[in-house]
């Protein structure tokens, strides 16, 4: 995805600030949140980290900070809209993630698992050539804080090269090398697709696992009941299915691009249990085509949908506030006489040394839903 075709929606935030909780019981609960008062809106593009070395995958990309916000007073239970990203040029083609963490300032206390929470799901893509064309990437991150208090929060960047190589990742200050948070967004929730799912051209014949189409990300969101409407982003990681992937056959793996398409669709549903719209509702869909490069390498490309406009709820008898999301994801040929390469939606990177947070909580696919109020 070039700069040029680079879109990201700007999630524009304020944070809620904290006081020591006074003991255990609900009473002294209900005070601490009701006294954690907003920050306001905060948007850094500020370069903290202009450029670092990479490596190749015999050792853990190391992660460094790009922009950051800091003393951010957050509330626990009461979720925040993130948005990270960053342009970058590098000195070969090599593989670009991100992230957006959340710290405590006063340390990051809680368990391996807890601090693991306060990450937001992995965009990657490889960078491409050529090397010197500034490319960007974003990442987007529903938080609902563990507790209250005042929080460092930073958008990371890595990188990595192929195999016994090493080069090195330049940050270019940009509009979209930045790290920003939205208002408090009460009711919203965020999902995360925990599995891989596969897509292929030839799936009876060759390759059990791959399937012409898949459902991903698919949930239920109930609506506030003060909700006038609701916005839905989906993101969703695709990767060409390249030959270092285990669960890749020769049939879908090798060289060549990866074409998916892929379709967010958000249903209000009715009182009597349906699948279908309600009476006066629609089923909102928004539908994208994306080549995942080949080349014979691993390749990734984070897919951003969501709607121009918010989603109303409508209010009647026979609709409940209860909405349906998920997203269709189906192989593509633009070809037929030479098929394209199959491909898959990354899901989840299994858990690794349980005392390491950055082992835990790794995911690539996610959404979020929230309320217009």
């Amino acid at each position: 995805m070039s700069l040029a075709l680079f879109s990201v929606v700007v999630f524009v935030v304020c944070a809620f600030g904290a006081v020591e909780a006074k003991g255990n019981a609900p009473w002294a609960e209900a005070e601490a949140t009701a006294a954690c008062e907003p920050t306001g809106p905060q948007l850094s593009t500020t370069v903290v980290t202009g450029g670092f070395p990479v490596r190749d995958p015999s050792t853990a990309p190391e992660k460094h900070t790009i922009a950051v916000l800091e003393d951010l007073q957050l509330c626990a239970g009461r979720p925040h809209r993130f948005l990270g990203g960053i342009v970058a040029t590098v000195s070969q083609n090599m593989l670009m993630g991100t992230d957006v963490r959340c710290v405590p300032t006063d340390g990051d206390v809680g368990t391996p698992q807890e601090q693991a929470a306060r990450r937001s799901a992995y965009s990657t893509r490889n960078h491409g050539d050529p090397a010197n064309e500034p490319e960007a990437i974003a990442v987007r991150w529903l938080f609902e804080p563990d507790r209250d208090g005042t929080y460092d929060c930073e958008v990371r960047g890595w990188g990595q090269t192929s195999k016994g190589t090493s080069g090195s990742m330049t940050i270019v200050p940009h509009q979209n090398t930045k790290l920003s948070v939205s208002g408090v967004e009460d009711g919203g929730r965020e999902w995360v697709q925990d599995a891989d799912r596969y897509l292929c051209n030839d799936p009876e014949a060759q390759d059990p696992v791959c399937g012409t189409a898949t459902y991903v990300l698919r949930d239920e969101f109930q609506a506030d009941a003060d909700a006038r409407s609701i916005d839905v982003y989906a993101g969703v990681e695709a990767s060409i299915c390249a030959r270092e992937y285990k669960d890749c056959t020769d049939t879908t793996a090798g060289f060549g691009d990866f074409v998916v398409g892929t379709e967010l669709s958000v249903t209000q549903l009715s009182n009597d249990g349906g699948t279908g719209p309600c009476d006066g509702a629609q089923t909102h869909v928004d539908e994208l085509t994306t080549r995942v490069a080949g080349a014979g390498q691993l390749n990734h490309t984070k897919i951003h949908q969501a709607f121009d406009a918010p989603i109303p709820v409508v209010v009647n008898s026979d609709c409940s506030r209860t909405f349906a999301i998920g997203v269709r994801a189906e192989y593509l040929m633009d070809d037929p006489d030479n098929p394209n390469h199959g491909g898959l939606v990354e899901g989840r990177i299994p858990d690794g040394l349980p005392t390491d947070p950055e082992a835990l909580n790794r995911y690539y696919t996610s959404a979020m839903a929230t309320n217009n109020f």
